[in-house]
């Protein structure tokens, strides 16, 4: 099999607060940022299961939300971009968090979708961080 999967897990908050956007207006509880994580390291696991049965995935992130401001979406972008079977990963992302994790990635697998939102971050801090991952 080779499959593309979208995960979305449990995660409906960000850090920006934009006025069009519903996920800024809400703060996850401590009980739902649990069962997203918990969620996110159940996904990997299977995930990482799925090359013993010879397949091959394709994995893109899209929490309704902003997850890379989150340890546990960091954790799996490193560990399934280093499973041999997993042919990329792939997240969804305003760019606003710490970019220290990028190195134990593997480039050649990883993508990042990511969105300039000019009433949250200046440009320069932006393009900084674009410049960070390139």
């Amino acid at each position: 099999m080779n499959a593309v999967r979208y995960y979305r897990g449990s995660l409906t908050s960000c850090n920006y607060d934009c006025p069009y956007c519903p996920f800024g207006k809400t703060r996850d509880s401590a009980a739902t940022l649990a069962k997203d994580r918990q969620g996110l390291e159940a996904f990997v696991a299977w995930a990482s299961e799925q090359g013993a049965a010879g397949h091959r995935l394709s994995i893109f992130f899209n929490p309704y939300g902003e997850g890379l401001i989150h340890r546990w979406y960091k954790e799996a972008m490193i560990a399934l971009s280093n499973m041999d079977h997993v042919e990329k990963v792939a997240i969804q992302t305003n760019l606003s968090a710490n970019l220290d994790f990028i190195s134990q990635l593997n480039r050649k697998k990883v993508a990042f979708w990511a969105t300039y939102h000019p009433g949250q971050v200046r440009e320069d801090k932006f393009l900084s961080q674009c410049l960070t991952l390139y």
